[in-house]
Formats: structure tokens, C-alpha cells, sequence
């Protein structure tokens, strides 16, 4: 991932738009928006079937905060 604070317009566009987009499965962390519950679902790209969904919990066994750097002194 380019910094976004460094790199062209052209540079994140380019990471954020155009991806090398292979078909296969892939995983991605999805809502259910009236609980907002947060889950991961794998689904083949080219026909959308998902194939399994599960609670993060399966991969990752602690929590990580992100800061976007507004608040660091």
C-alpha cells in the first residue's frame, strides 16, 4: 500500500481502483448493518457464490487499534 499522505493521485487510484483482480476466492470482512456485526466471508469472485462466513475471532485472537494520525501529538 502506497502512503497516501506521499503518493500521486495517480499512484493511489491506481492501488485503490485497479487490482490485479484474479479470479478466484477472496476474503473480506463484511457487516450485517442491523446488528453491526462484523464477519468474514469467502466468495469466488467470477460466479459471487459465497462459500463460508465466520466470526473473526477464527482468524485473529486479539484486537488492534488503528489511529489515523489526526490525534498524535
Amino acid at each position: 500500500m502506497p502512503d497516501p499522505q506521499q503518493c500521486s493521485d495517480k499512484d493511489w487510484a491506481s492501488y485503490v481502483f485497479y487490482d490485479n483482480n484474479a479470479i478466484g476466492i477472496v476474503r473480506e470482512w463484511w457487516q450485517h448493518a442491523p446488528s453491526s456485526y462484523w464477519f468474514i466471508a469467502e466468495r469466488h469472485n467470477a460466479s459471487d457464490d459465497i462459500l463460508r462466513t465466520y466470526d473473526p475471532g477464527e482468524l485473529f485472537s486479539e484486537r488492534v487499534d488503528f489511529t489515523t494520525g489526526e490525534n498524535e501529538p
